[in-house]
């Protein structure tokens, strides 16, 4: 029975001009794996129907246990529609990253690649379509974030599903500019709720705290050290935005780069992200401000001033990705910091200075000539010397860009080029002329 569907289907397709893919002993493999999933799919649609249950919480539980791309496309083919809810097409984008991955492509056959494009369209349709009709009816009023913990597939729209989408989709390498702007359009109504809420909050923490002063009689300025919190949602953020969804969101959109967000809609997120940076991790940290760097938006100074003062606290849990981009986009954004800050960073860079790669060491090179701060000539010597071990994995626009930051801190004049700490000396400069021609 499933064959004689399946033929049918494929004359349907031809009928209605849709390029039938040739099978192979591969592809054919796979699809008899996971018949039966399709045919439970269909059984457990069917029961959810004639008992009056709502789909998207089996559905969504049936995502987290998905172990192959085509059981996603099986799940899509039965229940997708516009009564699929966001959070279980962002669940299905988010297991999608679990599944998917370089070794997993290299063993696709054409075919399966080819079917694999179809479901990726679909989904990027069935995402479109969820957002849509369920994020635009949500909009006016604030999700009920408390109830994610215990049930996350009962919220039909909420940032937490948006960022996980545009997360994804950069992970994966898929870009889709209707999607995209969907995310946006989606996301700027919470983000100017959010964004109006920090502000009250701010004005409200101004009016107590001098009130208080004015009480006490103490100076108007707060004390060392007292950090403001952002009013929060059951321990998660303003209106849903937490650093988790911050920072996935910029990281994503900065990734995929096929749609700039509007200026009010980034202006919005500064002031939303820069109320909650004391809270975020290390690699929340650098996905926000990588984001901004990438979408060509710079921040306030006192935002930028606040997100240094926040990773300060934690270089420590920098590894070789946040401190590389993180210079990076500071450079990218023409903003310096102060040369404390800058020494305490080419510390830490001295400490994960093994962990730095070709791509790596790109950016953080041509990031500190950018901002024209020189370590000191002990760390030159230890990030040249990484350099000429990783010299045969630079891609020669890498290598150029190396080269040119080590050519910008010339050695004094009358002295040897070899104490200035960046000279790399004729075997790193020979390995690099062979590796490179």
């Amino acid at each position: 029975q499933q064959q004689q569907q399946q033929q049918q289907q494929e004359r349907d397709e031809a009928a209605a001009g849709v390029p039938v893919l040739p099978d192979d002993p591969r592809w054919q493999s796979v699809q008899r794996t996971h018949a039966a999933y399709l045919s439970y799919m269909q059984q457990l649609s069917a029961m959810v129907v004639s008992r009056q249950q709502q789909s998207h919480q089996i559905v969504y539980q049936q995502v987290g246990i998905c172990e192959h791309w085509l059981q996603l496309s099986h799940i899509l083919a039965v229940f997708g529609g516009p009564q699929l809810t966001t959070s279980v097409t962002a669940a299905m984008w988010k297991r999608l990253t679990g599944i998917i991955n370089r070794k997993v492509f290299t063993r696709m056959s054409h075919t399966e690649r080819c079917n694999y494009d179809i479901f990726i369209d679909q989904l990027i349709q069935q995402s479109i379509t969820s957002i849509q009709q369920h994020c635009s009816t949500s909009s006016t009023s604030t999700p009920d974030i408390s109830s994610t913990a215990s049930d996350p597939g009962s919220i039909s729209c909420a940032p937490s599903h948006l960022a996980a989408i545009a997360y994804s989709m950069a992970v994966l390498g898929v870009s889709s500019v209707e999607l995209t702007t969907a995310i946006l359009r989606a996301a700027a109504d919470s983000l100017q709720q959010a964004a109006a809420e920090v502000q009250a909050a701010v004005a409200g923490d101004a009016a107590t705290t001098s009130d208080a002063v004015q009480q006490a009689g103490a100076p108007s300025s707060p004390p060392a050290g007292v950090k403001q919190q952002a009013p929060t949602a059951a321990g998660v953020g303003v209106c849903g935005w937490g650093p988790s969804e911050l920072a996935s969101m910029m990281w994503g959109l900065g990734t995929i780069q096929s749609c700039r967000p509007d200026h009010q809609w980034l202006e919005d997120m500064a002031t939303v992200s820069g109320y909650l940076l004391s809270r975020c991790q290390s690699s929340q940290l650098w996905g926000v401000i990588w984001g901004f760097s990438r979408l060509g938006h710079s921040p306030p100074e006192p935002w930028l001033a606040s997100w240094t003062a926040a990773a300060q606290q934690q270089l420590d849990a920098f590894n070789a990705d946040a401190l590389s981009h993180s210079i990076w986009a500071l450079a990218d954004l023409q903003y310096t910091p102060d040369r404390l800050w800058l020494r305490a960073f080419c510390g830490m860079l001295a400490h994960r200075i093994r962990s730095l790669m070709a791509g790596h060491l790109a950016m953080v090179l041509p990031a500190l000539s950018s901002l024209g701060y020189k370590p000191r000539a002990e760390l030159c010597r230890t990030i040249i010397a990484q350099a000429r071990r990783n010299i045969h994995t630079f891609k020669p626009s890498q290598l150029c860009s190396v080269l040119l930051a080590l050519a910008s801190y010339p050695p004094d004049v009358g002295a040897p080029a070899s104490t200035s700490g960046w000279h790399p000396g004729r075997l790193f400069l020979v390995t690099a002329h062979r590796h490179q021609s």
